[in-house]
C-alpha cells in the first residue's frame, strides 16, 4: 500500500496472462458481482468514482511463486477485507500483479486505509512473503514490533528467556530487559 513497495491503482481489466497466472474469477464477473452487493446494501448502483477494483503491484524475488501469492490473498481477504481474484507475475520484471476487490461486504462501501493502515498492510505483506525491506521501510520497526506481539504476545519474553541462556553480561541482559519492557509498552500503546 505504501508507495515505492505496493502501488495500488485503479483497473477496469483482467490482469495481463503470464506464465505463471492464477484466475478465481474474471474482471466482469466480478464486478457484476461488485454491483448486486452495492445495490443490494446500498440501494443504489456504484458510481464511476467508486474504485471498487484496484491493482497492486510490488517487486518480488524469483523464488516467490504464484502459490505463495494466493496464500497471501487469503491472508490480506481474512485481515483486511481486500480479496484478490487474479495474480499474474511478470519475470521479465520480478513484479507481482495482484487484482483486488475493495468492497466491504457488509456495507457496500469501498474499504480505506489511512496511512498508518497502509503502512501496516504492507509490513503485513512484507513479513508474510519474507520479502526484504525496502530501504524507505527501514524506518519502520515500531510496525514489525506490533505484528510480532499480535502474533504472539509473549515473544518479547521468549526474547528474554533466549538470551538468559546464553548468559549475557549483566549489562546486556539489563538493556535488553529494558528493550523488552519498552517494546511490550509501546504495543499496549502505553509509550510513543
Amino acid at each position: 500500500m505504501y508507495k515505492g513497495v505496493i502501488n495500488f491503482t485503479r483497473r477496469d481489466c483482467d490482469l495481463d496472462r503470464t506464465p505463471e497466472y492464477w484466475q478465481g474469477e474474471s474482471y466482469s464477473e466480478r464486478i457484476k458481482t461488485i454491483q448486486a452487493v452495492v445495490q443490494e446494501k446500498t440501494t443504489y448502483l456504484p458510481t464511476k468514482k467508486l474504485q471498487s477494483v484496484r491493482e497492486g503491484v510490488f517487486k518480488v524475488p524469483s523464488t516467490i511463486t504464484v502459490e505463495q501469492l494466493v496464500d497471501l490473498s487469503k491472508a490480506l481477504r481474512r485481515w483486511y477485507k481486500i480479496d484478490c481474484f487474479q495474480i499474474a507475475i511478470n519475470r521479465t520484471d520480478n513484479t507481482a500483479h495482484m487484482l483486488f476487490d475493495w468492497i466491504d461486504r457488509e456495507t457496500g462501501q469501498s474499504i480505506y486505509y489511512n496511512t498508518s493502515e497502509s503502512i501496516i498492510l504492507t509490513v503485513f505483506v512484507l513479513r508474510f512473503l519474507n520479502l526484504p525491506k525496502p530501504e524507505n521501510t527501514r524506518t519502520w520497526f515500531r510496525y514489525d514490533l506490533l505484528w510480532e506481539y499480535y502474533e504472539d504476545p509473549k515473544i518479547f519474553d521468549h526474547f528474554l528467556d533466549f538470551l538468559k541462556h546464553s548468559r549475557p553480561s549483566k549489562r546486556i541482559y539489563r538493556l535488553a530487559y529494558e528493550m523488552k519492557t519498552f517494546s511490550e509498552l509501546l504495543c499496549k500503546g502505553l509509550v510513543k
